[in-house]
């Protein structure tokens, strides 16, 4: 279908096809007199860049997907660290805390700064978002979050392994005890990040 509007600018009909412009596009034009250099450089550039445009949409799935992904992870991870946060704070004010002694003391303030640190690096990225919302920075607010995840499960580790050690100690003396924070701290770090990262290293994929 063809219609042929004349433009007052140019003092010549002009000839538009509905069906190769949208509709707000081409109700646009005749509003505006239908600008005839605008609307055909428009034309041509969905008509030669269709490829950009499906790369662009590839792109912004993508980060939609790595999102999604990531805010699922910081659900699983978030309540474990902020249970263990709150328990933490409220030791000190215990009766028997005035018992422990200068080691125990040390590793209670450890495994509170490592809790600190990791509930610090998991929250950051909700932070992150909410500040860039908008500004067209899915990419940044991605790749920051995912560094700080990783952060985070690094002092969560530490935090978990110390409050193994110190519990035990608490109890048990360490003397006779430290098989069971050693095991405990290898079994958080062989599962946390040896198994993943050894295949990566091997350069294995089970697809998308």
């Amino acid at each position: 279908m063809l219609l042929v509007v004349g433009a007052v600018t140019y003092g010549v009909p002009r000839i538009l096809r509905p069906d190769l412009y949208p509709g707000e596009e081409f109700a646009s034009c005749l509003v505006h007199d239908l600008d005839r250099a605008s609307c055909a450089c428009r034309a041509r550039a969905r008509g030669k860049h269709p490829r950009m445009a499906e790369e662009r949409t590839k792109e912004e799935v993508k980060r939609d997907r790595q999102m999604t992904e990531l805010l699922q992870e910081l659900r699983i991870a978030l309540p474990g660290v902020q249970i263990l946060f709150a328990f933490l704070l409220t030791v000190p004010f215990a009766q028997g805390f005035a018992q422990v002694t200068d080691f125990q003391r040390d590793l209670y303030f450890a495994t509170l700064l490592a809790t600190t640190a990791s509930t610090a690096c998991l929250i950051a990225p909700s932070a992150t978002h909410r500040l860039r919302f908008h500004q067209r920075e899915r990419a940044y607010i991605v790749e920051s979050a995912n560094r700080l995840l990783i952060a985070g499960l690094v002092f969560l580790a530490g935090a978990i392994v110390c409050a193994v050690t110190l519990i035990t100690d608490y109890l048990f003396g360490l003397g006779d005890s430290w098989m069971w924070p050693a095991a405990v701290a290898v079994a958080v770090i062989v599962l946390w990040f040896v198994r993943p990262l050894l295949r990566h290293l091997r350069g294995l994929s089970s697809g998308p």
